[in-house]
């Protein structure tokens, strides 16, 4: 529960960091530019009933990667056509983990997440060519994360508090890392270092002002 007013509360600082680059006019056009036609022709070519293949393997994926990085073991994994399902063991540790498995497919960025840190690596040489690749890879993350969402799917009952709460997490998790995501088109890595400083910021002067903590 704590997840979903903080993922919003991210992409909150994420847009007001963005307005300042905005405002100052330091952002380069033609990276923009090359994450805007790749995410929207991505979105337009793969949305729909085209590749569902593709879409059931990565939806599988998804909670496959949530349950190995949760620590916990996958007993089987198959995808096909339309259909497909993942057994896994859960561990009595790691039992809180299983929510973030069952919802995966519907926020975990997939492919934009090790794109974005290859980006992060590679923006030294091409930063426009590093934002095509993650405006394909961020669009495919989107589209069937949203095209996954629907009253008649089981992973979303199954979370306690029913559709709301998953909803609002999803939605939450979702224009985090979108945000996230437009930040480095429009800021490098530093406006990672940057969105830092300004929570680090708000946070300091709430609690000056709350508490009377010393200057």
């Amino acid at each position: 529960m704590l997840s979903i007013p903080l993922a919003f509360i991210g992409a909150i600082f994420s847009i007001l960091r963005m307005l300042v680059v905005f405002s100052k006019g330091s952002w380069e056009q033609d990276v923009a530019f090359m994450f805007a036609c790749s995410f929207v022709g991505t979105a337009i070519l793969f949305h729909g009933k085209r590749a569902s293949r593709i879409k059931t393997f990565l939806h599988e994926m998804k909670h496959s990667v949530a349950v190995i990085l949760s620590g916990n073991d996958i007993k089987e994994f198959k995808a096909g056509k339309g259909t497909g399902h993942v057994s896994y063991t859960l561990r009595q540790p790691t039992l809180r983990f299983e929510p973030f498995i069952i919802l995966a497919p519907y926020f975990f960025p997939l492919l934009s997440l090790p794109t974005l840190i290859g980006a992060l690596l590679w923006q030294g040489q091409d930063r426009a060519a590093a934002a095509l690749v993650l405006g394909i890879a961020l669009s495919i993350d989107m589209v069937t994360n949203y095209e996954e969402i629907h009253p008649y799917q089981t992973d979303l009952k199954s979370i306690s508090g029913g559709i709301l709460v998953a909803g609002s997490f999803i939605a939450g998790a979702n224009l985090f890392w979108f945000c996230a995501c437009l930040l480095w088109v429009f800021s490098g890595d530093l406006g990672f270092v940057s969105l830092f400083y300004l929570i680090v910021g708000v946070f300091k002067a709430y609690f000056i002002e709350q508490f009377g903590l010393a200057k």
